[in-house]
């Protein structure tokens, strides 16, 4: 529920996840178990309520097995009139796996609620501006086998669910995606493995138009020399859109190169891909390129892309990170195509940009930048988002400390207009860890 109509960020959680991460490493090994919890005040555009961060995690690792469950969310108390107490953001993480030398077997399931228009963690979402919520429910298997063997391969399986409460905007569609995928792959020499494969998506919208795509491709991965990689793959698509009592259907064929070259400080490759989706076929080209520097990593990915409408359109992918003495920084530029709840194609883009400077042994400082931006190709319409974040701690004992943290948000859309919105929050966060 809502405390006093304010719009709540998703963002503003991950903040909080970060400050309360498990105490133990993932490669610690054994059973770890952590509890943390936070208690303050929260200021958010001109409310003020108190706040409370739970957040439990397990995690059980093996040689041969692993499993690992989170839950976190947090608590509003408003005292106006009376009290009254609200569930904002929770979310859940459970996955298992297990291996043995030839086969591996991993499965996992997560759960979010959060704002309509929080900032997606990839580029395969889409930004719409709303006051309402959503919620998302994500369940993935997988079997890999003949991991060492001349004949192997990988089963998947993956299901998605997006469902809005209290939106406005009609580009809000309840839906769901289900996919499988088979691929296998044939050791015909020591430099050359032959594959196939077989994939199948079907997407469900409510009101709106449903998709179904199939694949099936046919490639060869050349290990030229030890350093140089070409992989090449030529298929058929058919991809069936259904409107109420209406369907049409879209078939072609498909092809991908894709050449790597590995050098002393990084890898060069060069990739052209030709693919047939619910919008249409687009063909892309692009050439990457990744460095390693004495202190951090730095990796480029320029091309252009051509769909439908046949216009060339530039695409680009930068990342630079790099160690400082006594802290990081992090710079990520993307850009992507995708398709919006409306089959609509749209070019999502976004700018990343974070900071992390130990100011003394119990202090840190943190900052982070993100931007995205929706347009809809063919069309005038576009929404944007920019967050500035800024994060306080001090720790002031073992397992106490204090927290600080601002947030500011900008929010365009050319249909719904412009908004702004702020959070500062200001509590005290206690962490506690065990290992049986």
């Amino acid at each position: 529920m809502r405390l006093g109509g304010t719009i709540t960020r998703g963002l503003c959680l991950a903040s909080a996840l970060s400050l309360c991460s498990p105490v133990f490493a993932q490669d610690s090994g054994g059973l770890n178990g952590s509890f943390t919890f936070a208690q303050g005040l929260t200021l958010e555009d001109g409310d003020t309520f108190g706040q409370t961060n739970l957040g439990f995690a397990i995690t059980d690792t093996t040689k041969r097995e692993n499993f690992a469950f989170r839950v976190d969310t947090q608590i509003l108390q408003r005292f106006d009139n009376g009290i009254d107490v609200g569930v904002r953001d929770p979310s859940l993480a459970l996955s298992y796996g297990i291996q043995s030398r030839q086969s591996q077997l991993t499965t996992s399931l997560r759960y979010r609620r959060a704002d309509a228009d929080t900032l997606t963690e990839g580029l395969d979402g889409t930004l719409v501006i709303d006051n309402g919520e959503r919620e998302d429910v994500n369940a993935n298997v997988a079997l890999e086998f003949g991991r060492e063997a001349p004949f192997g391969g990988a089963i998947t399986l993956g299901y998605a669910e997006t469902l809005y409460s209290g939106t406005q905007n009609a580009e809000l569609v309840d839906n769901n995606v289900l996919n499988g995928a088979v691929n296998l792959r044939f050791e015909v020499s020591k430099q050359i493995t032959a594959t196939l494969g077989y994939s199948q998506t079907e997407t469900e919208r409510t009101g709106q138009q449903d998709s179904r795509s199939q694949s099936l491709n046919v490639g060869a991965n050349f290990a030229v020399n030890p350093t140089l990689v070409v992989n090449t793959s030529l298929g058929q698509s058919k991809v069936t859109n259904t409107l109420g009592a209406i369907s049409q259907t879209s078939q072609g064929l498909t092809y991908g190169l894709s050449v790597t070259q590995q050098r002393p400080n990084g890898a060069l490759s060069f990739n052209l891909s030709s693919n047939i989706a619910e919008t249409g076929r687009r063909t892309t080209a692009q050439i990457s390129r990744s460095l390693e520097t004495k202190r951090g990593r730095v990796s480029g990915r320029f091309g252009v892309s051509e769909g439908t409408d046949n216009k060339l359109r530039p695409l680009y992918q930068l990342s630079y990170s790099e160690e400082l003495p006594r802290g990081s920084y992090t710079i990520n530029v993307d850009q992507a195509f995708t398709v919006n709840s409306l089959s609509e194609e749209v070019l999502n883009s976004a700018v990343r940009v974070g900071w992390q400077q130990d100011l003394t042994q119990q202090s840190s400082l943190r900052t982070n930048v993100d931007w995205q931006r929706i347009d809809v190709i063919g069309d005038s319409s576009n929404s944007s988002r920019l967050d500035l974040n800024l994060n306080y701690r001090q720790q002031l004992s073992q397992d106490w400390t204090f927290l600080a943290r601002a947030r500011r948000s900008w929010l365009t859309d050319t249909d719904t207009g412009d908004d702004q919105q702020s959070e500062i929050f200001i509590g005290f966060q206690a962490a506690f860890a065990w290992r049986p």
